[in-house]
């Protein structure tokens, strides 16, 4: 998984123990996991993708490439994870952070240094791999199917939304 190799490069270039990542796109786009909450902890050689009961069968079917934690405390849980974990130096997604949970973490986790990463996560993003430029194509040509028949409804009295609906459910079409 190519957003196993990209997330160790950080955890090297900035010399840290561990990424803790909390933005669902973050997380789906290094997992392939697409549920709405969960914690993604990089660690070592591992991915550990923490989720709720509610999600743990998603996760397992769409994350293989993780280790699947199940999560029954939220961020209290991660805290005491990372900090079983021994770990001394943890980067995070700053960006993906409130001040209230970057203060809880700070308060359970006295003994980790929480060092912000967001914007070399967001740069992995950036830089796309041939299987993402595939999917690109494909999602170009799908919209560009969609414009063409929507501009046929295109009519002077047509409803914006209405147009809106349409294209979008020729999209998924």
């Amino acid at each position: 998984m190519v957003g196993k190799e990209r997330i160790r490069e950080v955890l090297r270039k900035k010399d840290l123990e561990g990424i803790l990542i909390f933005s669902a796109e973050n997380i789906r786009y290094l997992t392939g996991f697409t549920g709405t909450e969960g914690f993604l902890l990089a660690v070592g050689d591992e991915n550990i993708l923490m989720v709720d009961g509610r999600y743990i069968i998603q996760a397992q079917e769409e994350a293989k490439e993780c280790r699947i934690l199940l999560l029954e405390k939220g961020i209290e849980g991660v805290a005491a994870y990372i900090s079983s974990l021994g770990l001394k130096q943890v980067g995070f997604e700053a960006e993906g952070v409130s001040v209230a949970l970057f203060d809880k973490l700070r308060h359970r986790m006295r003994e980790v240094e929480l060092v912000p990463v967001g914007e070399e996560l967001e740069r992995l993003r950036g830089v796309k791999t041939k299987e993402e430029i595939f999917w690109i194509k494909g999602a170009i040509k799908i919209a560009e199917g969609a414009w063409e028949k929507i501009l046929e409804m295109v009519k002077p009295g047509t409803r914006e939304d209405e147009l809106a609906l349409e294209f979008e459910y020729m999209m998924k079409k």
